[in-house]
Formats: C-alpha cells, structure tokens, sequence
C-alpha cells in the first residue's frame, strides 16, 4: 500500500522526533584524493552490513544520468561512508564528515541532518550492493566495503 506525501512526511517527523540524534557540521581536517577510498574504509571502522539499514558502508560512484537541461553536469560526491551516527563525503576531492539520522526501508533511505527533514537527501536501493541519489543526474554508487 502506497501512502500519500503528507501523511508519509508526518509518519518520517514523528519517527524522527524520537531518534534524537543532535550536533552541527564538523569539516574532518584536509583533503583527500577522490581515487583514494573514503578514509573510514581504510582504517576498518566501518560496522558490518545493516539489515535495517542498507546505506550502512562504504559507497563509490559507479554512474551517472545526464540531464540535458543541465548540460556538463557531473556527480561531485565520488566517495562516501555511512556509519550509524554520521556520514563522510568526499565532494571534489575534500573529505566532510557530518551528524545524521536514518529513516530506511526496503527500497529507500532517507538521510537527516541538523537541517531537518524537509531537507533530507533520499538514496533509492536499487539492490544490497547498489544505491542511487534521488537527484537530478541520478548519480549510482556500489558498496566496496
């Protein structure tokens, strides 16, 4: 059964009002090469797979869509690892480590920062090893840890 936005966005505040989770943006220190795996993966501090949560691990860019409305538009996010607590991107060779909340399901998960749900990055699972930002270029990244 297929719920309708508003009382799907109600049920997601409602879960996430119990969730806590609370604390602001923290840049990790320096920069890292976007060929290089997510510096998490390397030092092993990534938990094993989540049944209930699929984003749990370590992501990289494994495609792309273009939008021709967009032309010359590429995926900045090349690299990115999922912890329990917190996300680490690397977006244009920098390394940004930020607090999250989760709100997963079987075919979705939505990531909440301190900037709330209604600014919530979705991820469509496409299968255990395969996501895709729910985004204009459709950027595709597979799980290699």
């Amino acid at each position: 059964m297929r719920m309708s936005t508003s009382l799907g966005a109600l049920l997601l505040a409602g879960c996430l009002a119990g969730c806590g989770g609370h604390g602001s943006a923290t840049k990790a220190g320096g920069s890292q090469d976007a060929s290089a795996p997510p510096a998490q993966a390397a030092a092993g501090a990534v938990a094993p797979r989540d049944p209930q949560n699929l984003l749990i691990g370590v992501w990289h860019l494994s495609g792309e869509t273009d939008d021709p409305a967009i032309p010359g538009a590429t995926c900045q996010t090349t690299d990115f690892t999922a912890t329990a607590a917190q996300i680490t991107q690397v977006t244009n060779g920098a390394s940004d480590t930020i607090p999250v909340r989760y709100v997963p399901s079987a075919s979705e998960v939505y990531v909440v920062t301190d900037a709330g749900i209604t600014n919530a990055t979705k991820y469509i699972v496409l299968d255990a090893d395969d996501v895709k930002l729910d985004a204009i270029l459709d950027c595709t990244y597979h799980r290699v840890g």
